[in-house]
């Protein structure tokens, strides 16, 4: 991920393994205070919300803008906005959707953002709460973390009980690396509203950011406590205990997380992961080859597996799968790196050599550049709010990873340097 979340250098090894945290989804419909017709509607998207996103397949990093804006296509404005501020605003509304469904996110932008305002001078707050929450999500979308900060801010101003706001918020701020910026804003929506389940969960992730792997836990455990039945929780509290190398606890939650949604790759790669730390090779090998079935073409699977091949001494079997991953991947320099010691093992010192190489220039001109998969394995664009952590960055470090391909550079293929 770019991601992607900034590990501690404890974090490094089990990075490298393609472990992972996992963000789950996390925009709800905002609930304006005090509650008002506005309100009432959007109760009713949010119980809705489960039917848009696997009838109509909303893409997830649309979140409560792609919700909204495809529910108001279904039922259509006029028949349920009885607000008055709304019917004002149906027609600018209605503009701005076609602009963002169309995908022309900076226009629908413009028109959201003059909504707003002209909103908040016809004193109409709750359509302006909407507005500028619309414009954060799709500013977030447009790889605009600022605008969408904005935004948010904004929001807040007008409602400044509204504790879904700062989850928004939270959450860009985490994306730009300012976890303990997030943490307040995630304490902030914790204190309006005591059994919000997401605000713990993604405070969590901000505190694992910041290396404090403990109080992670301690937020996992409450997210869990409030809503049992969500997966994302487990996960990322697997994640944890991995990084403490509490792999017992790890395998467990993965189970538990497993079981809650069976069809996510990502957490099969983790429970992997963690199979081998106990020595179960046959078990982690199952994991594998179920992420493979589940999301055929990530080469995150394939590389995780030709990494479990060479641990068993299977060196043609793990050079089969990081060429799979290359073809899947050919601008990932990480994947050439990981297939040049393949290579190695095999005496096939050039073919390393030209793995090597390809490493390096791809990293020199076009850096890391590697896809997500959202909770139902669908490639999502590279940043957005709320994304899923990058799942093949086996190198969490750029300057790390340029030193160890410059290092076996210069230790396999010396005679080859200029």
């Amino acid at each position: 991920m770019k991601e992607n979340d900034v590990e501690t250098s404890n974090d490094s090894e089990s990075h490298a393994s393609g472990v992972v945290d996992i963000e789950p989804e996390t925009c709800k419909v905002v609930a304006p205070h005090p509650e008002s017709k506005f309100d009432k509607l959007l109760k009713e998207f949010r119980r809705l919300d489960h039917y848009i996103r696997t009838k109509a397949r909303v893409d997830r990093r649309l979140t409560i803008a792609g919700i909204v804006i495809a529910l108001i296509g279904l039922v259509g404005l006029p028949s349920i906005f009885l607000d008055t501020c709304v019917f004002v605003f149906h027609e600018e509304l209605e503009d701005a959707r076609s602009l963002s469904q169309n995908g022309k996110i900076g226009e629908a932008i413009k028109k959201y953002r003059a909504v707003a305002i002209d909103a908040e001078e016809r004193g109409c707050g709750d359509v302006a709460v909407y507005a500028w929450t619309t414009v954060g999500f799709l500013s977030s979308k447009n790889n605009d973390a600022q605008g969408a900060l904005l935004a948010y801010e904004k929001a807040i101003r007008l409602q400044p009980g509204n504790a879904y706001l700062y989850v928004f918020r939270g959450n860009v701020k985490r994306e730009l690396d300012q976890a303990r910026d997030a943490i307040l804003d995630y304490s902030t929506a914790i204190s309006l509203q005591p059994d919000f389940a997401t605000a713990f969960l993604h405070r969590g992730l901000a505190e694992k950011r910041l290396g404090q792997t403990e109080a992670a836990i301690a937020n996992y455990d409450e997210a869990i406590r409030l809503q049992p039945s969500s997966p994302w929780p487990w996960v990322n509290r697997g994640r944890a205990y991995a990084t403490l190398g509490e792999h017992e606890k790890a395998y467990a939650d993965y189970t538990k997380a497993i079981r809650l949604a069976p069809t996510f790759a990502g957490t099969y790669w983790n429970r992997g992961n963690t199979n081998l730390k106990l020595d179960r090779v046959v078990e982690a090998f199952v994991d594998y080859d179920t992420a493979i079935e589940w999301w055929p073409r990530h080469p995150a699977s394939y590389i995780l597996r030709g990494k479990a091949f060479l641990s068993i001494d299977r060196a043609e079997d793990a050079l089969s799968d990081y060429s799979t991953a290359i073809k899947l991947q050919p601008g990932n320099p990480a994947l050439y790196f990981a297939r040049h010691t393949a290579n190695l093992i095999l005496d096939e010192t050039n073919a390393a050599c030209d793995d090597l190489d390809t490493a390096l220039r791809l990293f020199e001109t076009v850096g890391f550049s590697m896809e997500r998969i959202d909770q139902e394995n669908r490639v999502v664009g590279e940043v957005d709010a709320n994304r899923p952590i990058d799942l093949t960055e086996f190198i969490s470090v750029s300057d790390e990873f340029i030193a160890q391909v410059r290092e076996s550079l210069a230790d396999t293929c010396e005679d080859r340097q200029n």
